[in-house]
């Protein structure tokens, strides 16, 4: 079913407004509905109207930035010899260019639930598109060998939008690649 298109204007307006607010406070805690409808230049009861608090406005934000970065990952490029350099490559590009948004829901969201959400994300990108993920015999150790990547990487991916990884996209991008590919060898260098 179809969304009128006033409703669709005013979510936007809202998101709009929240995500200002965020960039603007750099604080997830700070923003308030006042100070949200403010912004968004909205009655308070035309917010609850549409959510019933703050955490409904910033799950919906979370569920449209995943579908956004589900939407920018080229699986088309999974199935080929180098399709998980091209998959990490697609990762950090995307967080480029969400960093300032990324960096508050990711940093400041106190119960991780973006984080794990986001991993979640990547795992079931790479399981459904990559013939080489599908056509291995699922094991324990098969998910225990992707969840300590998809952790690591997002984990390093979090250092590098705090600041405490001095490197470029490109090249946090070539770092991941090399620990997934070489691991501990690449230490022996």
């Amino acid at each position: 079913m179809k969304q009128d298109r006033r409703v669709t204007k005013t979510k936007k307006s809202i998101k709009d407004a929240f995500t200002s607010l965020m960039l603007e406070t750099h604080s997830l805690q700070s923003i308030s509905v006042t100070k949200l409808v403010e912004k968004a230049d909205i009655g308070r009861g035309t917010f609850y109207l549409h959510y019933s608090d703050l955490d409904a406005l910033q799950d919906e934000i979370e569920d449209d930035i995943l579908m956004e970065f589900e939407e920018s990952i080229k699986t088309d490029n999974l199935s080929s010899e180098y399709s998980f350099e091209i998959f990490i490559r697609d990762i950090i590009s995307f967080v480029q260019s969400n960093r300032e948004i990324l960096k508050i829901l990711i940093i400041q969201n106190k119960d991780n639930t973006f984080t794990f959400k986001l991993k979640n994300t990547a795992k079931r990108i790479i399981f459904s598109s990559s013939p080489k993920a599908q056509n291995r015999k699922s094991t324990n150790y098969t998910e225990y060998y992707y969840s300590f990547i998809f952790a690591g990487t997002v984990d390093l991916i979090i250092e590098w939008l705090q600041g405490m990884i001095d490197e470029s996209a490109e090249s946090l991008a070539t770092i991941i690649e090399r620990i997934i590919f070489e691991g501990i060898k690449m230490l022996e260098e």
